[in-house]
């Protein structure tokens, strides 16, 4: 008697990795996609996915955003024909203040191999995000360093009970592990030199932004006339 054949749902495959990549994305440009593309290969990752916020839980910057709208068209006009690189409007229809562990706890539910990117100015700041001490159970960090700047490790970050009770040295020098598996990896990564606030300042003072941004987007900007004038 032959054996029965097994169900192809019975074949675990490997989990994916995936890249988290939030921000305000106001708007999306070069930089953001040279960096996504990077950590890519870096890490070998299956993709990467952009993730715009709705409202910063920074009240100085949530006054500045352009619409969820217009930021979330953007994204989807740039990233329309990269392989490995996707938009998910997650924190927008969730609406309120964007908290990166609801997001990241969103993800997880989709694979437990998260790895959340981020500059070493925005890492300075973690221990001041929302419930972060869970964050390291949920996610791996990438932390992009600045060129020519000294940079802090996480002992220095971090408060230092929180560190020593739950972080070792790893034998590559720039990366720690938390008791959960999950690491903090410090990559240095050669970055363009493009903001979206240099953007907005060019188009604001009628400056040519050509090869800043994703050609799709640059149109995007000319048919709305964004951030020549107040937008909804």
């Amino acid at each position: 008697m032959p054996f029965p054949q097994q169900k192809m749902n019975n074949k675990k495959q490997l989990p994916k990795k995936i890249g988290i990549l939030g921000g305000s994305f106001d708007p999306v440009h070069l930089g953001h996609l040279d960096l996504a593309q990077k950590i890519l290969k870096s890490f070998h990752i299956n993709k990467v996915i952009f993730v715009p916020n709705f409202k910063s839980p920074y009240s100085v910057q949530r006054k500045r955003l352009t619409s969820s709208k217009h930021r979330l068209k953007m994204l989807e006009l740039a990233l329309k024909f990269r392989d490995n690189l996707n938009v998910d409007n997650f924190e927008i229809q969730k609406g309120g203040i964007s908290y990166t562990l609801s997001t990241l706890k969103h993800f997880h539910r989709e694979t437990h191999s998260l790895y959340f990117i981020t500059g070493i100015e925005t890492f300075k700041t973690i221990s001041t995000w929302h419930r972060y001490k869970e964050l390291f159970k949920l996610t791996h960090f990438v932390v992009v360093p600045r060129a020519s700047k000294t940079i802090p490790k996480p002992s220095h970050i971090l408060p230092q009970n929180f560190f020593e009770k739950n972080f070792k040295k790893l034998p590559h020098k720039t990366v720690w592990e938390h008791s959960s598996g999950h690491k903090i990896f410090y990559k240095k990564i050669k970055t363009l030199n493009i903001s979206s606030s240099m953007i907005r300042e060019k188009i604001k003072n009628k400056k040519n932004i050509v090869g800043l941004i994703p050609k799709e987007v640059y149109r995007y900007i000319e048919k709305t006339n964004l951030y020549q004038k107040k937008t909804s």
